[in-house]
């Protein structure tokens, strides 16, 4: 395209998710619609990432594509190209170094996949892109050198010595580059602003150790490095010497024979990152450092290693660190730390098992470690959002609750949202009424739709799911079910549609206190007319409304439910035990399909199954799987996902399991 602006739109299957697109974030509900508005494309290709996370914090398998946005700046460079060459898209130019030199200052340079086996000195301002990615650069000997600013985007480097030497330039970035190390990876000194995202650095496969430092960068103003990996590729895996700020989020450091993080004299933070098999997972030196949610485990040294300097570390887990933790304790609060085991999904990519106490350790009640996000609700003794008292309104409107009596009358910060229209909640004029803190306006076209409460930094989802009326009998005259002698006239209901908007009186609670006079879930009760004589109607509760469960348009149908999915043994391990089992309980008999997913949520094996047979049959459903995938070869060891659904799509649930080859 040609554009400057564009948007991007797409479909969500899970309306209450929160959707990522690179550094922008949309919150729920999007009604299986979104839309990232006025972006703004670079010249040449402009990279892509969209995941999302449900609520249950499971990320879905990211999409990944890019957008060219075309002018005559482009140089083209192709070494599988013969013919002439002139650098446009038809006749790139064979070299590395023909592209560079005829390239300008601040242009863009746009590479095919391949090896190239050359060193260069690139030129100021210039942007080196991948075509489609598979670009591997040699250095040799010789690293690259750049004096100003340079960006890079899904290239992959390699090299002898020293990869990247920059210096002297108002910014530098990479974006999805991989490093194969020998012993220095990048050295980037006196730059103003350094931005490395989605990226991995690991030693070069022909070396048994590579030395140096991954990455090293010294009198930089501003360094930020984010979701990446760096493992076993030298003496310390980030040096970071004389920086006003920097900012580590989300990376993981493995098996470094120094350091995972080494600073000197330098100012910054680590959050959400992962240190383990290192001698020391934190070096600093003459610095402040503040450290969150961040993961220090089988450190042969200390997880954190001061000298002359001060840090701050909350939220946090350590263990197994051989030394200590720390040579400095005091600089670990204690009261808000973890100090045990984190149970590994795998020693390889050091995902955390389903169980681990650190899944909920974060500030905001989320997961530490590389894996970790700030979305969750807000943990510890500030006030939190509980719920919207399900299947209960007062005068048309929900009350919102929270979790201490310690309520703050400022609504400022809450911001309520509802099929895209923002909704005004009214202040509570008690607070000791179930720790009702404001009610939330509705209305019957607001029944069983999505709605993101955002209160300052932290969100709750919720739906809106009212109690439906059943009308069970005519009018009657009996009087006696009322409770503590309450006459008609104290209790008023009002529905819309056959859904419950408003009850008064009755302490204006239906749910929630154990004692009368409070209605129960099955009781019968009556309603006042309201006329010159009393004419009171029976009626029960429908007790599915009051569940998460939803119904159709006919209300005595309803959708299939998936339950009690487990995937035994696991570890499974083909090789003691021929079939693994997968186990579920369906609500009734439906037509439901099963996929096997691995960890990238690549398709290993799909079943489908026809309402009424094995495995699609109302109870109890046991379907095998032998380890194989749909060409009838063994799958590698691994962490693998069941995924059950009916193919309404109205009902899904999801299993991780482990296979197990090692004998």
């Amino acid at each position: 395209t040609g554009d400057t602006i564009i948007s991007i739109h797409g479909t969500i299957d899970d309306n209450t998710a929160i959707i990522i697109c690179n550094n922008d974030t949309l919150l729920p509900p999007h009604s299986g619609n979104f839309t990232f508005s006025r972006i703004k494309l670079a010249s040449g290709i402009n990279s892509f990432r969209i995941t999302a996370r449900d609520a249950a914090h499971n990320y879905a398998t990211p999409i990944l594509f890019s957008v060219t946005k075309t002018d005559g700046s482009l140089i083209y460079i192709d070494n599988t190209h013969t013919g002439s060459s002139d650098g446009s898209i038809r006749h790139p130019y064979k070299t590395l170094a023909e592209g560079v030199s005829a390239s300008a200052i601040n242009g863009t340079i746009i590479i095919k996949s391949g090896t190239y086996n050359e060193g260069t000195a690139f030129k100021q301002g210039q942007k080196i892109q991948s075509e489609k990615g598979g670009v591997l650069l040699n250095c040799g000997t010789s690293p690259y050198y750049v004096v100003g600013s340079i960006s890079f985007d899904r290239i992959n480097f390699t090299g002898d010595d020293k990869i990247l030497d920059i210096r002297n330039g108002n910014s530098f970035s990479m974006v999805s580059c991989t490093l194969f190390i020998k012993k220095d990876g990048i050295t980037i000194n006196s730059c103003r602003s350094i931005n490395i995202t989605d990226f991995k650095v690991s030693k070069n496969k022909l070396s048994i150790q590579s030395n140096g430092k991954a990455l090293s960068f010294s009198s930089c103003d501003t360094v930020r490095i984010s979701f990446g990996r760096v493992d076993s590729c030298g003496d310390a895996g980030i040096a970071i010497s004389g920086a006003k700020h920097f900012y580590i989020k989300n990376v993981l450091f493995n098996g470094l024979r120094s350091e995972g993080l080494q600073t000197t004299l330098s100012s910054g933070k680590v959050g959400y990152s992962t240190f383990v098999n290192n001698l020391n997972g934190i070096n600093t030196v003459k610095s402040s450092i503040d450290i969150e949610n961040t993961l220090f485990s089988n450190c042969e040294a200390y997880a954190i290693y001061d000298s002359a300097g001060t840090f701050k570390a909350k939220f946090n887990l350590f263990y197994k660190n051989d030394i200590s933790n720390s040579n400095s304790p005091d600089g670990i609060d204690s009261s808000s730390s973890l100090f045990v085991d984190p149970l590994f999904e795998s020693n390889t990519d050091y995902f955390l098992a389903e169980n681990s106490p650190a899944k909920t350790a974060s500030a905001t009640g989320g997961e530490i470690g590389w894996r970790g996000t700030s979305f969750s609700g807000k943990r510890g003794a500030a006030p939190s959002i509980i719920s919207p008292i399900t299947g209960y309104a007062i005068n048309r409107a929900i009350p919102l609750r929270f979790s201490t009596d310690k309520l703050n009358s400022d609504l400022s910060l809450l911001k309520i949202t509802s099929n895209g229209k923002t909704l005004t909640p009214t202040a509570s004029t008690t607070d000791d009424n179930n720790n009702v803190w404001c009610y939330l306006p509705i209305n019957s076209t607001d029944i069983n739709s999505i709605c993101c409460i955002t209160f300052g930094n932290t969100y709750y989802i919720c739906q809106h799911t009212l109690p439906k009326l059943e009308f069970e009998s005519d009018s009657i005259s009996v009087f006696s079910r009322f409770y503590k002698d309450q006459s008609p006239s104290e209790l008023k209901i009002t529905t819309d549609n056959g859904w419950v908007s408003s009850i008064n009186k009755f302490k204006d609670t239906l749910f929630t206190l154990a004692t009368s006079p409070v209605l129960t879930y099955s009781d019968s009760f009556f309603i006042n007319n309201i006329g010159q004589a009393f004419r009171l109607w029976r009626y029960r509760f429908n007790l599915e409304s009051e569940t998460n469960n939803i119904l159709d348009n006919n209300t005595n149908n309803k959708i299939a439910q998936i339950k009690d999915l487990h995937f035994v043994p696991s570890p499974y391990k083909p090789h003691i035990r021929k079939n693994g089992i997968i186990r579920y309980r369906l609500s009734k008999d439906i037509d439901v399909q099963i996929t096997i997913y691995d960890r990238i949520g690549s398709t290993i094996k799909t079943y489908s199954f026809i309402s009424g047979v094995i495995g699609a049959t109302s109870g109890v459903n046991e379907i095998s799987w032998d380890g194989k995938n749909e060409s009838g070869l063994d799958v590698s060891s691994g962490v693998y996902i069941a995924e059950v659904k009916t193919t309404d799509k109205q009902s899904i649930a999801r299993v991780k399991f482990i296979l197990s080859r090692a004998k």
